[in-house]
C-alpha cells in the first residue's frame, strides 16, 4: 500500500505533537535528576563554569550552563522553565529528521525513519532534562544534514554550516568532539574522491573552511584535556551498568525500579 504526500505529513505532524507533549508534561511531572541538581547548583545558580572559581566536573557542558546560568538571573529556581532551552532543541532535531529523510523515495520509509529516530528510549528524554545533551541532539542532527548536502553538492555553504553545527553541538556536549574529526575525515576523504578539478581559490577558501573548524574545536579539546587532568571525566562507578545507569534512568523516566544487576564475565 502506498502512503500518499497528504497521509505523510498529517502522520508525522502527529507524531511531533505527541513527542513535544510528552516532554511538556516530562518536565513538568518528573522530578530534578542528581546530575541536574548539580548542573543547577554549580553552573546555573554560583555560574562557575568558567574562571578561576571553576567547579571542574563532567556535568560541565560549556554551552547549556551559559544559557542555564543566564536564565537564571531572570527565572530563579523554577526547573520547569530551565528545562525548556532542551526542549526547543527537540524541536531543531525533530525537523532536522525530517530534512535527513526527506529525499527517501518511500514515504512508508520516511515516516518508520522519523518514528525510529524520535522514539528512542532514553535519547528522547534528554530533550527534558536541564544538562545540555538536548540541545547538542539539536545541532547534532542538523551538522548530518549538511554534511549529506556537502557530499552531494561540494558547495563551501553546506561545508560551513556542517562545521557551524558541529561546533554548537560539541559546545553543548564535549563527547561529539571524536565524530566532528569522523565527519571532518568524511568530508576530505567524499572530495578527495571526487575527481573533478578545481580553481585553486575554492581549494583556499575549502582549505581556509578546515583550518577554521579544527581553530574552532581546540579551545574545546583543551577543555576537554583540563577535566581528564582534573579527575573529573568519570562514568560513574564500578558497580555496573545496570545499578549506576540504568535503574536510576528507569526509575525517574519510567516509575519503574528494578533490583536485579548483571555481573561482569
Amino acid at each position: 500500500m502506498v502512503l500518499s504526500d497528504k497521509v505523510y505529513k498529517i502522520t508525522s505532524r502527529i507524531l511531533f505533537v505527541f513527542v513535544l507533549g510528552y516532554l511538556l508534561l516530562r518536565i513538568f511531572n518528573v522530578e530534578t535528576l542528581h546530575d541536574e541538581v548539580a548542573t543547577y547548583i554549580f553552573y546555573f545558580y554560583h555560574g562557575d563554569f568558567i574562571g578561576d572559581a571553576i567547579q571542574w566536573d563532567a556535568n560541565n557542558h560549556l554551552l547549556n550552563s551559559f544559557i542555564g546560568h543566564l536564565m537564571y538571573q531572570f527565572v530563579g529556581d523554577n526547573i520547569p522553565v530551565l528545562r525548556l532551552p532542551n526542549i526547543l532543541a527537540y524541536v531543531t532535531f525533530f525537523f532536522g529528521t525530517v530534512q535527513l529523510t526527506k529525499n527517501y523515495h518511500s514515504n512508508w520509509l520516511k515516516l518508520l525513519s522519523l518514528i525510529a529516530l524520535n522514539s528512542i528510549p532514553f535519547i528522547i528524554e534528554y530533550f527534558g532534562n536541564m544538562r545540555g545533551y538536548g540541545l547538542s541532539l539539536g545541532f547534532f542532527i542538523w551538522a548530518l544534514v549538511y554534511i549529506v548536502k556537502y557530499c552531494n553538492s561540494f558547495s563551501h555553504k553546506h561545508l560551513a554550516l556542517t562545521y557551524l553545527f558541529l561546533v554548537l553541538a560539541v559546545s553543548a556536549n564535549l563527547t561529539f568532539v571524536n565524530t566532528s574529526l569522523l565527519i571532518m575525515a568524511m568530508a576530505f576523504i567524499a572530495r578527495l574522491l571526487q575527481k573533478e578539478n578545481r580553481p585553486i581559490k575554492a581549494r583556499v577558501i575549502e582549505a581556509a573552511i578546515h583550518g577554521l573548524f579544527v581553530f574552532s574545536l581546540l579551545p574545546f579539546i583543551y577543555f576537554g584535556l583540563k577535566l581528564k587532568e582534573k579527575g573529573a571525566l568519570y562514568y560513574g562507578s564500578l558497580d555496573g551498568l545496570w545499578d549506576v545507569t540504568g535503574m536510576t534512568l528507569s526509575k525517574y523516566t519510567l516509575f519503574i525500579s528494578g533490583s536485579c544487576s548483571f555481573q561482569s564475565i
